[in-house]
């Protein structure tokens, strides 16, 4: 049993040795062939150690700014017909708007005269319309007048008082004195006496010498 072991033992060795011996063989081929140089027996030894190398850091490059190509005198020329039209296209808008703002401005000029001279036809007619109304007015006072003075004082009363306060008034200021009187005393009843006091009022207002006159006593 323990010759079989030492016999056992023995082979070990014998391959242990032929191993190094082996190994040292292709250590030397790989130094005497420059494979194998002391840098790199280091690096091998560190790697076995279990120390590996520290990852080296890229150093950060400055980046230098670019600076933007040169236009090229195409590029150039486009722009400046570019902006040629675009400008001409503004000044072709904005004489549109001019035209259209005077157009608009005409209209409304247009309009004003037209409504100003609706406006001075329209005063126009109302003054002839007065002064025919001013007219047939005084045609019809000179009538009423004449017509008053024709009628004895009891109708000529009655008469005057169916007329407006104003118009009757103005009729006895026109009147001679004397008939505008005896018209004023032919107002006997309550009623008629009412009214001519209203008339008579009017005619203090409108002419206080002559309403004292119409009241005084004489012929």
């Amino acid at each position: 049993m323990m010759g079989a072991v030492k016999k056992a033992f023995r082979l070990v060795a014998l391959l242990a040795l032929l191993n190094v011996l082996a190994a040292g063989a292709g250590l030397a081929y790989l130094v005497g062939s420059g494979r194998l140089t002391a840098e790199r027996v280091e690096q091998i030894a560190t790697v076995l150690r279990g120390e590996w190398p520290a990852p080296q850091t890229a150093q950060a490059q400055e980046i230098a700014p670019v600076e933007p190509p040169a236009k090229s005198a195409e590029a150039i020329e486009n722009e400046q017909t570019t902006e040629q039209i675009t400008r001409h296209m503004i000044d072709r808008r904005m004489a549109e708007l001019e035209q259209q703002a005077a157009t608009a401005r005409a209209a409304l000029l247009k309009v004003t005269r037209e409504r100003e001279a609706h406006q001075r036809e329209k005063d126009e007619f109302a003054a002839q319309r007065r002064q025919r109304d001013t007219q047939e007015r005084s045609e019809g006072f000179r009538k009423d007048l004449a017509l008053l003075g024709s009628l004895n004082a009891k109708v000529a009363v009655d008469y005057l008082l169916q007329k407006p306060p104003e118009d009757a008034a103005q009729m006895l200021l026109q009147m001679e004195t004397r008939k505008a009187k005896r018209i004023i005393e032919a107002a006997k009843t309550t009623a008629q006496k009412k009214k001519m006091g209203q008339i008579y009022q009017l005619l203090s207002e409108m002419a206080p010498a002559d309403s004292e006159l119409l009241a005084g006593n004489g012929s």
